[in-house]
């Protein structure tokens, strides 16, 4: 502050200087406390509660401090508004916590009870209120006491477990591949819908059996039971065979067995069966097909659309003189003997890339220079 002299002018300065350090300190401790205070209340999950009985009907409800945390509503807030607690409970669940509450009034124990509660701030959480009845030394009920615990994250979490389950059996269930599961025995315990339908037996009729003693055929190309062996050394098999149907029918498969672990453990297996019943009869037909072109005794030549050459017969190579390397990426053209004008070819060509038949007599040349006539 200014000092002044008698004529008013400002001659010299004071100040006063306090010594706030150890005010300082108490302020932060304070600010350090107050935080530690509501990360503390943030992470409270449970609070206990009480409700106080006279002749049957409630005369007081206390709720502890945590109720903050849980419900966003304050010990106070609960005190003067006694319906409160129903009245936040998810429009789902408010019967059964009505329900809960008319039970332990009457004196019945009740089990805890999982429900959803809608926050203060608008938010839904789920619960666990867990009571205990409370009875006087002459055994009259006087009370019930309660822990209620915010289970939201396990919830939350049993949740995603369960549509990941569901999701999953979902794609087992109606895979076009048949798949069954087998327990440590090598009993089934589950088949999906295309197992059912490939071996026409109903998951109902399979479960509990020994799965290799209903499908595996008698003279099997594998041997099931060295299958079993080696699954249950953890290992996967994989191997082309046959499984029996319920009609007695056979069926080719391809199988894959393969080991099922839990925590480590081997708890069974589950095997794949990708029917291939149709395609290995189409490779069949087509074996023969070969066989018959491959024996044939006319000379058999396959062109792609460029009219190079992809296939010849061993008749090919016997009239022609070129062994199948040799003709195999050439142009027909290296049969022509010059007896033919470039309009015969074009005819011919064009008619056979119109999709038509050709037919006619073609005189060529084989690979000595000598002319022969083919039809």
């Amino acid at each position: 502050a200014p000092i002044y002299d008698a004529h008013r002018r400002v001659v010299a300065h004071f100040a006063v200087i306090n010594d706030i350090t150890e005010r300082k300190r108490a302020e932060h401790a304070l600010m350090e406390s107050e935080g530690r205070y509501r990360r503390l209340l943030g992470a409270v999950t449970d609070y206990i509660y009480s409700v106080e009985l006279a002749d049957g009907l409630v005369v007081r409800k206390s709720h502890g401090q945590g109720c903050i945390a849980v419900t966003g509503y304050t010990p106070e807030e609960f005190k003067r508004d006694p319906e409160l607690w129903s009245r936040m409970a998810h429009d789902e669940d408010r019967s059964a916590v009505v329900a809960q509450s008319e039970r332990l009034l009457a004196g019945m124990n009740c089990p805890a009870l999982e429900h959803r509660i809608r926050r203060k701030d608008g938010s839904i959480r789920w619960v666990r209120n867990t009571p205990v009845l409370r009875y006087d030394a002459e055994h009259r009920l006087v009370a019930y006491d309660g822990l209620v615990s915010d289970i939201t994250e396990r919830k939350l979490a049993q949740q995603a477990t369960e549509e990941r389950t569901a999701y999953l059996d979902a794609l087992i269930k109606y895979s076009p591949i048949a798949i069954a599961a087998m327990n440590i025995d090598g009993r089934l315990t589950m088949c999906n819908q295309a197992f059912e339908r490939l071996f026409l037996y109903r998951e109902t009729e399979l479960c509990g059996q020994n799965v290799d003693e209903l499908i595996a055929p008698e003279g099997s190309p594998d041997d099931p039971k060295e299958i079993t062996r080696r699954v249950g050394q953890s290992e996967t098999v994989h191997v082309t065979t046959q499984r029996r149907r319920r009609d007695g029918t056979l069926a080719d498969v391809e199988l894959y067995a393969v080991p099922l672990h839990q925590d480590g453990k081997l708890v069974g297996s589950y095997g794949i069966y990708n029917d291939i019943t149709t395609r290995k009869r189409a490779e069949a037909e087509n074996l023969r097909l070969v066989t018959a072109i491959e024996q044939a005794a006319e000379g058999i030549v396959i062109t792609d659309l460029q009219g190079l050459i992809q296939y010849v017969n061993p008749a090919f190579t016997k009239m022609t003189g070129y062994d199948r390397g040799e003709a195999v990426g050439r142009n027909p053209r290296v049969l022509k003997s010059g007896q033919h004008d470039q309009k015969f070819y074009q005819e011919l060509w064009e008619t056979i890339l119109e999709g038509r038949i050709w037919h006619g007599e073609v005189i060529n040349q084989r690979k000595d220079g000598t002319h022969y006539p083919e039809e």
